[in-house]
């Protein structure tokens, strides 16, 4: 299995979960570290603000991700995170509550006219 996010120059996969989310590093055209979570061939980029270049180094099994990024000035920060979810994800997730609020209201008025 290949890992290539977004066409890097380089990759490094450096932690996956067991659901096959795996994360890491790359360096992208502008030459800089990102680093990057890959859900099944969907490659997200994660660099926190003020960063200058990240590396993730780890991802549990509920998604929380830990890594460090160093600053234009050469600090080096360690972080703990949890990925927001996309609007995609968010969009599904409001659908699906609505279906299950409609068929709970057609039950409970299908049941006041039988009676």
């Amino acid at each position: 299995m290949t890992i290539d996010p977004f066409s890097s120059t380089f990759s490094e996969a450096l932690g996956v979960n067991d659901m096959g989310e795996i994360v890491g590093s790359y360096v992208g055209a502008d030459g800089n570290t990102h680093g990057y979570i890959d859900n099944n061939g969907v490659f997200t980029s994660f660099d926190p603000p003020g960063s200058a270049s990240t590396t993730i180094n780890g991802i549990n099994d509920k998604g929380d991700i830990v890594g460090f990024y160093t600053t234009a000035n050469d600090t080096v920060v360690g972080f703990v995170g949890t990925p927001v979810p996309e609007p995609s994800t968010w969009a599904m997730m409001l659908a699906g509550f609505a279906g299950l609020g409609f068929l709970g209201y057609r039950k409970v008025r299908q049941g006041k006219l039988a009676a």
